[in-house]
């Protein structure tokens, strides 16, 4: 009784687990800032969250950028609140690795005629307590790719606001635009109801004047609901209560900074950053854990070893053990399986870097061909119409051109400002979608829904 005792107490002592609070986030912090300049912060419930509720509110209470913007979301965003409970999940499984697997303690009691028989046992599967440090090993390596999976959930969310971030700018410059635009229009069909009624202008030139003056009122309520649908998903990606988000931001993109940088940089920073690709070896040394797992110990796996007594005749303790005999499933399936998966993983991180090499340098294409359109619309275009405005001025003050001339030179003027527009904030979302797989993020995971 005394060795069943002593063994009971030390599987007892070898399953005390231990858990370290937010373990492995001072990592996840530290590489996200590293790329990114911006921080992350695990809300839970102690001080330090008022601090971090103040600094929101500071960001609220001015103007916000693309930058700030994206760090109130990071601080705030509810969703990557909850992303951070992986790494709590990955820390369950790392310690429930390391765990002695629970005896089995089994007992029978007997009443034959000449008094009670009692046999006890208490059984351990052997094999799985060598297999622990193998289990351990696989179980870091998922914590490690748990830790990885977190940084790609916050690039997300960077990425995602940024890019709501510039649209919601370009909707409210394309609505003042528009709306400047409406005002031109409207005078020009005043213009065309007296004239009609002066009998100088037909039935047509009126229509056509009505029609392109509504058209635009239609066209503006347009710009008004991308404004209202482009704030309601910053809220959103913000993580702010209705209270909130009276929030304010500069009604105008900004011009275009500084070319990018060299391709062959370029590619070497997110080819070496690339968090899929970091996941994907992560997960090779996942399987070839289980793998190896599978080749040393997969014929005996459920063998167990104890031991047993009985009370009748002075009872003393013995050995009790259970064998599998390995007639059929020799442990082939598992092998071949784990091999396989290995394979397979392998194949797709030669895939996954054709991918970033392939969308690297088609943004950086597509940024460069941005970049000279812009030019093209500033050296060129958008002073040549100006001009034209200019000198349709000058002559309709001289009677030599209609009011009708002029209204269409600004018009044209203010469709040509559109068009700026629309290419100014396709520069600023291929810049953003840039940086972020430069940062690491996989190009696929920039068409998931926004977090």
């Amino acid at each position: 009784m005394r060795l069943f005792i002593s063994i009971t107490l030390l599987l007892t002592l070898s399953g005390c687990a231990t858990f370290t609070h937010q373990l492995g986030f001072n990592e996840v912090n530290e590489t996200f800032s590293s790329r990114t300049r911006q921080k992350l912060y695990w809300k839970t419930g102690a001080e330090d969250d008022q601090k971090i509720e103040q600094e929101i509110t500071k960001l609220l209470s001015n103007d916000l950028t693309a930058d700030s913007a994206t760090q109130i979301a990071l601080l705030n965003n509810k969703r990557l609140q909850a992303t951070y409970q992986q790494l709590g999940i990955a820390q369950a499984d790392l310690v429930q690795a390391g765990l002695f697997p629970n005896p089995i303690f089994s007992g029978e009691i007997r009443f034959p005629s000449e008094g009670p028989n009692l046999e006890l046992s208490i059984v351990q599967s052997f094999i799985k307590v060598f297999e622990i440090p193998l289990r351990k090993k696989i179980a870091q390596s998922e914590f490690e790719e748990a830790k990885l999976d977190v940084i790609e959930k916050a690039l997300s969310l960077a990425y995602n606001v940024r890019r709501a971030f510039f649209e919601y700018q370009a909707s409210e410059q394309l609505l003042e635009m528009s709306k400047t635009a409406l005002i031109a229009l409207e005078a020009s069909k005043d213009l065309a109801v007296r004239l009609h009624k002066a009998g100088n202008i037909t039935d047509l030139d009126l229509v056509q004047e009505q029609s392109n003056y509504e058209s635009l009122k239609i066209e503006i309520t347009a710009h008004e609901e991308d404004l209202a649908a482009t704030r309601e998903e910053l809220n959103l990606l913000l993580g702010l209560e209705i209270a909130r988000t009276d929030w304010k931001a500069p009604k105008r993109l900004s011009e275009a900074k500084t070319p990018v940088g060299e391709i062959e940089q370029i590619e070497k920073e997110a080819m070496m950053n690339n968090l899929a690709l970091a996941k994907a070896r992560q997960r090779l040394l996942t399987l070839s854990g289980s793998l190896d797992i599978a080749e040393r110990f997969k014929i005996f796996g459920d063998s167990e070893l104890g031991v047993s007594g009985a009370k009748e005749g002075g009872g003393k303790w013995g050995s009790a053990f259970s064998l599998p005999l390995p007639i059929s499933n020799q442990g082939q399936t598992e092998i071949f399986r784990a091999n396989a998966a290995m394979q397979q993983q392998y194949d797709l991180a030669i895939d996954l870097q054709t991918q970033v090499q392939a969308r690297t340098r088609s943004l950086l294409k597509r940024i460069k061909l941005v970049e000279s359109r812009l030019t093209g619309y500033k050296k060129t275009l958008l002073p040549l119409q100006a001009k034209l405005v200019s000198e349709t001025q000058k002559n309709y003050n001289a009677m030599l051109v209609g009011a009708f001339q002029l209204f269409e030179a600004k018009n044209k003027q203010i469709e040509i400002g559109k068009d700026y527009i629309s290419a100014l904030k396709s520069y600023w979302l291929l810049l953003s979608e840039l940086e972020s797989v430069r940062n690491g993020l996989m190009p696929s995971k920039l068409e998931q829904e926004a977090i």
